[in-house]
């Protein structure tokens, strides 16, 4: 059947190096990858359609696509051909994207083509690999308009949940206490990805505050010692926030780490789950801040 199910931890690594593809639309725009890992999104990987089978693969995409208002279609190939020109003028209610050296492909483990593969928020559900028959990509495409969209994605746009945390020498620090636009990272002890993120957060250029949350059951003297040390070698403006029970749950933190960028609001802008890199990172303050001047001049 060439269908494959995976577990999310396995996948972070490979869609932190697709936030980073290099995408570009039909008529020269570029694309934010980032776009393509919120929601419920299918993705049909081709190279040149009407060469192999991949333009009856896309004709069952479309047809499935019709039939799944709430799943985003999207098909990619490496390159700009005519053929593909005649792939995005026939089916208009395809997103047709170039893949520039088939950077998002490579991320997500493309090797054959036509291949599909389904993301919920950003995480992999199914990979159909060639050959697969109609019947199995509508059912995958069926199984993700139907999953339940569990982690925090569905934040984004919302305001950001109240926390009374409070700082290491006891002190209440809720949330509206906070400099914004901030940084929110939920961190937990015994995570070498959260020590990697912290890394990449003291590369940014942007100037912004970031606020380290952990859960007060897990500040054990040791965590709180390598902690103060990260705090020291960090850029000012830096804080640990402690917070009670609940309030990942709040934010609907499936993994650590996971970041929140928050703007002047107090809205959740975007959220970033994993290592993410220091580029990735920059692009999205940088693009959050540019969004908050020209709001408010």
């Amino acid at each position: 059947m060439g269908r494959v199910f995976i577990a999310v931890v396995v996948v972070f690594l490979g869609l932190a190096s697709a936030g980073g593809a290099d995408l570009v639309t039909l008529d020269g725009q570029a694309a934010a990858p980032a776009a393509l890992l919120r929601g419920r999104v299918a993705m049909l990987f081709v190279v040149v359609p009407g060469v192999d089978d991949s333009l009856r693969v896309v004709e069952w995409f479309d047809g499935a696509g019709k039939a799944l208002p709430d799943v985003s279609p999207f098909v990619l190939a490496p390159e700009d051909t005519p053929e593909l020109r005649k792939v995005g003028a026939s089916y208009p209610e395809l997103t047709v994207l170039i893949d520039q050296q088939a950077g998002f492909g490579i991320a997500l483990g493309i090797q054959d083509v036509p291949a599909v593969v389904t993301l919920l928020d950003g995480r992999v559900r199914e990979w159909l690999m060639p050959p697969f028959s109609r019947a199995d990509l509508v059912e995958a495409m069926e199984a993700l308009a139907a999953a339940e969209r569990r982690g925090p994605i569905p934040l984004i746009g919302t305001s950001a949940p109240a926390i009374e945390g409070r700082t290491p020498d006891g002190e209440p620090r809720p949330l509206d206490t906070l400099t914004l636009p901030t940084i929110l990272v939920f961190l937990s002890p015994g995570c070498p990805f959260c020590w990697d993120l912290v890394d990449e957060l003291k590369t940014l250029e942007a100037d912004i505050p970031v606020v380290l949350v952990v859960e007060d059951d897990a500040f054990t003297t040791d965590y709180e010692a390598r902690l103060e040390v990260e705090l020291r070698e960090a850029p000012s403006g830096w804080k640990l926030l402690l917070t009670p029970e609940g309030v990942r749950e709040d934010y609907r933190v499936l993994a650590t780490p996971t970041s929140f960028l928050l703007t002047a609001r107090a809205e959740i802008y975007a959220v970033l789950e994993g290592a993410v890199p220091g580029p990735i990172l920059e692009n999205e303050v940088q693009q959050m801040l540019a969004d908050w001047e020209s709001e408010d001049p």
